[in-house]
């Protein structure tokens, strides 16, 4: 009679339960508290190193911006006003001191205030300072909205004026209050400070009322002459909010010293009702505190890094701390040990009797349990792992009645249907392979989140010339193809995952454009559960369009241009022939009016014939036969072509060609195609007017070169390597192909010339062509 597995199973369900559940329990607390004190560590370490990197990316911007500031007050302060009075914006308050004139509709966050003590007496020089530095209102507010720390800025003059952004009333301060005698003033004037270094003060109490501050000053020389400084209030109350933004627990503060123990900033340390430019001379080591903690001070104050424990009553405290270094701070925090650790003590007490009854429970079930369950169990899983390593055809022997029996006739059963199963896979896995390997551009399979899970052989090719590591499963597809951090702008997969349906893309990367598919595979929720994407470069079909459509543009000038010569040609003839004979007919002592007239209608008929003449000559359908072509006439007439926008554009064109002709040995439409591009790109360079130098030279008996020069905006540094390359342009989209230059430098090499850039940013490009003037033997262009 079969016995029942079951009941031997539900005998000793509630002792097999409570063994491995007390013991992983005992563990995960065990290893929590052990995991939680290694992470309080570090994540405290990392926690200052943060705060000192914050704290001192921020004061090292603030030193940057004072630099800056210095040397543009330089700059302004240079320029003098001989005979200038006082302007009208500015007068005299009540007290005697000089103020700036602000009414309801005046926003003090936009204007800046002065001050003069007033027992100044107002010379020349503070007057031109007057009104040279109200200049630096709009360098005052970009600095102040560049960094929230920053209070106040201003700059004082060694005559005693001062201006200050954002607005001051000048109630702040006495009226006989002399700023050089500040810290802020003395400590970067030129007697302490004969190297002009950028200096901070220790914390005081602002004479605006915005609390603790720390100022930052550098000196102003004028021809090598001290004029005064320039200075940047930085608050300390939001330098104390950047290290409050995290929870420390209830006994946590963060806290800053500098190199010489004095506080910069400490919540047990900072007075409450202090009095305005009190400096704060609080030295923590003249403070009542343990052996072990000032040990920890000492560090922070050789600029050393750590995280040491010290005895503060019956308490453990950690103390984590880094240096600030521009500065020679140091950035501490502080946290009561025990507020991390008190849930574990209380936890550990109460598994201490579980872990007693594991023991005697293991005991007595060890035994049992082998003979009466592990022994079959154990012989079940070796047959089980033949099976899993592949040995489907094998079968494994039942050695019982009971339910381990029964699982082992179903594991023979399933053992046969598997390894059916496992050829036809097999066989279906080789064939989509094959397809898979074999497609010709990229296809991979990627996951919703992006991330690559199968990629063909051509794929993985295409990913290792841009990407080194040599495993990509699992990377995101953009990380691999277009090294970044968030999915492309124009990638399909982003509307397929919108519409759950397939899309079709075109991309432009490195120059070369690429169709890109992209196809949902759902799960049996209707989910989408991976996505196909594929590729195919279409480079060539697409600039082969982009060029049919630009000859059809150029052919459609051509004719409009032929059309209207044509027209023109008729009433000239007729305005000629009329004006032939208002010249013969009139007698030798006609109107000397009348001879002027007929002698300016004869001029501009010329020119419109010359005009005529040149447009049928642009039109005129090329033949395609490489021949000689005299340049200066095709140059004149590409700029009759782009002489409107010349004109508008406010464009002075110079051409400075040799006395002899200048011949060039091509084809006139591509010629004529080079200048016309190159032409219009430095009119569209100009947008605010200029010149286009246009110079020739013969070179020697077989080349000439052509240079065109503008001072136009110039191209980028960066660009110069790039603005050959197909679809590569700088204008907006909608304004350029990205063609032009292609074009250019194809249909050049084409006729066995070259062409070179030389630009300066903002300050013009010059583009110089190399072209044969005389016939060579193996010319296909």
């Amino acid at each position: 009679m079969r016995k029942s597995l079951v009941i031997k199973i539900i005998s000793f369900f509630l002792l097999i339960c409570i063994v491995p559940f007390t013991l992983f329990t005992l563990f995960f607390v065990q290893e929590s508290r052990t995991m939680e004190e290694k992470n309080m560590k570090e994540n405290l370490g990392a926690l200052a190193k943060e705060k000192a990197d914050v704290i001192s990316k921020d004061l090292d911007q603030v030193e940057r911006e004072v630099e800056n500031l210095s040397q543009w007050t330089e700059y302004i302060l240079n320029e003098r006003h001989s005979g200038k009075s006082i302007p009208d914006h500015y007068s005299f308050d009540s007290r005697g001191v000089l103020e700036r004139q602000i009414n309801k509709e005046t926003s003090l966050s936009a204007i800046s205030n002065v001050y003069v003590p007033n027992n100044t007496e107002f010379t020349e020089e503070i007057i031109n300072d007057l009104i040279n530095t109200e200049k630096l209102d709009n360098v005052f507010k970009k600095i102040k909205e560049s960094n929230f720390s920053i209070e106040y800025i201003y700059m004082v003059s060694n005559n005693g004026f001062i201006r200050v952004y954002p607005y001051l009333s000048n109630l702040t301060f006495s009226p006989d209050h002399d700023q050089r005698k500040d810290p802020f003033y003395t400590l970067a004037a030129q007697e302490n400070n004969n190297k002009s270094k950028t200096i901070w003060t220790k914390p005081y109490y602002d004479y605006g009322g915005k609390g603790w501050v720390i100022t930052c000053s550098h000196p102003i020389y004028i021809n090598g002459n001290f004029k005064g400084i320039v200075c940047i209030d930085v608050s300390l109350n939001k330098i104390k909010k950047t290290l409050a933004d995290f929870n420390l627990g209830d006994s946590g503060f963060a806290f800053i010293i500098d190199q010489e123990g004095s506080v910069i900033y400490h919540p047990e340390y900072m007075r409450t009702s202090p009095i305005q430019g009190e400096l704060l001379n609080t030295n923590i080591f003249k403070q009542q505190i343990s052996e072990d903690y000032e040990k920890i001070l000492s560090s922070m104050t050789y600029g050393e890094k750590g995280l040491l424990l010290y005895d503060k009553g019956s308490e453990k405290h950690l103390v984590s701390f880094e240096p600030i270094n521009n500065l020679g701070w140091s950035i501490g925090i502080e946290v009561n040990k025990n507020d991390y650790v008190v849930g574990f003590k209380n936890l550990a007490s109460k598994f201490w009797l579980a872990i007693i009854l594991i023991i005697f429970m293991l005991l007595l079930m060890g035994v049992h349990l082998s003979l009466k369950i592990t022994n079959p169990i154990l012989t079940l899983a070796q047959d089980a792992k033949k099976i899993a390593n592949g040995k489907f055809g094998e079968t494994v022997k039942v050695t019982s009645k009971d339910e381990i029996g029964v699982l082992a006739e179903s594991f023979n059963t399933m053992s046969r249907k598997i390894e059916e199963y496992t050829e036809s896979i097999i066989r279906n896995k080789n064939q989509l392979e094959t397809l898979f390997n074999s497609f010709s551009g990229i296809m991979m399979i990627l996951g919703p989140n992006y991330q690559i899970r199968r990629i063909n052989y051509k794929g993985l090719n295409i990913a290792k010339k841009s990407f080194k590591n040599d495993n990509i499963i699992g990377m995101f597809c953009y990380q691999v193809f277009n090294q970044s951090n968030c999915p492309c702008g124009d990638c399909p997969i982003i509307n397929t995952l919108k519409t759950k349906a397939e899309y079709k893309s075109e991309i432009l990367r490195d120059s070369e454009v690429y169709h890109l598919w992209s196809f949902p595979v759902y799960n049996s929720l209707g989910n989408i559960d991976e996505i196909v994407v594929h590729s195919r470069k279409v480079t060539e079909q697409v600039m082969l369009e982009k060029e049919l459509i630009q000859a059809e543009k150029m052919a459609a000038i051509g004719q409009m241009s032929a059309g209207i010569t044509h027209e023109l040609k008729n009433p000239l003839a007729v305005i000629k022939g009329a004006s032939y004979l208002l010249n013969s007919c009139s007698n030798s002592h006609k109107d000397e009016i009348v001879k002027e007239a007929i002698e300016e209608i004869d001029t501009n008929i010329i020119r419109a014939e010359k005009i005529i003449y040149n447009l049928l000559n642009f039109s005129r359908p090329s033949d395609e036969k490489i021949k000689k072509i005299e340049v200066r006439n095709l140059l004149e007439q590409v700029l009759l072509l782009e002489k409107t926008s010349i004109i508008k554009g406010n464009i002075d064109v110079i051409i400075n060609l040799p006395n002899e002709p200048l011949y060039v040995f091509g084809k006139s439409s591509s010629i004529k195609h080079v200048f016309l591009n190159l032409i219009t790109n430095s009119v569209q360079a100009m947008p605010k007017g200029g010149k286009l130098n246009i110079n020739g030279k013969n070179l020697n008996n077989e080349k000439i070169e052509i240079c065109f020069s503008d001072t136009g905006l110039g191209i980028l540094e960066e660009n110069l390597d790039k603005i050959f390359k197909p679809f590569f342009t700088t204008k907006q989209t909608g304004k350029g192909t990205g063609l032009g230059l292609w074009i250019v430098n194809k249909e050049i090499e084409k006729h066995g010339g070259t062409i070179k850039v030389q630009s300066n940013y903002k300050h013009g490009t010059t583009f110089v062509i190399i072209l044969p003037s005389k016939e060579r033997c193996d010319t296909n262009a």
